[in-house]
Parts: structure tokens; C-alpha cells; sequence
């Protein structure tokens, strides 16, 4: 499989390309939520898959600090169609993830011929939850400017 670039997968890309200035690092970013449903649009969508991560922008007041603050907080979850091959470990009370990554590939284990684009998408596990599937398609579903309650990345009274 190779690398694909995640704008060139995922439609709606500049809901969070114009937050961040580009695709953002998804590095120790939160998966705070899983949904898979076994029909989508229509007949011949499903299933899909909305994953909801919070991620945000690391930043230092100035070079010398060591101090790292946190600014752009974003849950965005995305919409993920003809999902198959799946596979998800360790979901916990953190999700923290490695990366989001998107390859070109085709389904291992499925009756249904597939026809068109195939994408295997895995959320790579730091501290918690490990997540990969196949899909046809990717897109941003909703973005919403917020930090999640119990994030590690609030930022302190």
C-alpha cells in the first residue's frame, strides 16, 4: 500500500485546512468517539463509519520556554463510507493517537466486489484506541471549535 495524502482523500479537507493552515498533525490528537451504522446515504453507502477527534495546535510563548500551550482546539468528525475490514483495540478514557493515516488498498476479507477507490484508514494508537479500516470514501462531516471536558489539552483555570 502506499501513503496517500490525506487532501486528496478526504472532501471537505479545507474545513480544517483553513484552521490549521494546512492538514493538521493528528499527533497525540483524542479520538472521543466511534460510530459505525450498517446503512448510509443509500442501498449502497454503507456502512459507515463517523469518528469524532479532537486535535489541536501546540505552540511556546517563546523559544527558550519549555512550556508547551495549546491553541485551535477542534473535534472534527469525519464520515467514512463502504467500511469494511475493521479492526479497533483498547478503546479507553484517552484515545490518544500516534497519527491518521491514509493508504491506497483494496479489502482483504470481503464477498462484495468492489468496484472503485479503495483507502485503508488507521488511527494509530499511542494511549488507547487502535483503528483501521477500508473505505471508498472520506469526508468532513462536522468541525466544531471547542476542547472537549477532560482533555488533557484544557488548558488550566
Amino acid at each position: 500500500m502506499a501513503s496517500v495524502d490525506p487532501i486528496e482523500v478526504v472532501e471537505g479537507h479545507e474545513r480544517l485546512t483553513e484552521i490549521f493552515g494546512g492538514w493538521p498533525s493528528f499527533h497525540d490528537a483524542e479520538v472521543t468517539g466511534i460510530r459505525l451504522e450498517r446503512r448510509g446515504r443509500d442501498e449502497w453507502e454503507g456502512p459507515i463509519a463517523f469518528v469524532s477527534v479532537h486535535v489541536c495546535e501546540g505552540y511556546r510563548e517563546d523559544e527558550r520556554s519549555t512550556i508547551v500551550k495549546w491553541r485551535k482546539h477542534t473535534v472534527v468528525t469525519f464520515r467514512f463510507s463502504r467500511v469494511v475490514d475493521v479492526s479497533m483495540t483498547d478503546f479507553n478514557q484517552q484515545n490518544a493517537i500516534w497519527d491518521l493515516t491514509f493508504e491506497t488498498g483494496r479489502p482483504e476479507s470481503t464477498d462484495l466486489t468492489w468496484v472503485g477507490p479503495a483507502y485503508r484508514v488507521t488511527f494509530q494508537p499511542s494511549f488507547g484506541v487502535g483503528f483501521s479500516f477500508v473505505c471508498a470514501s472520506a469526508e468532513v462531516d462536522s468541525v466544531e471549535g471547542t476542547c472537549p471536558e477532560g482533555s488533557v489539552y484544557a488548558q488550566p483555570a
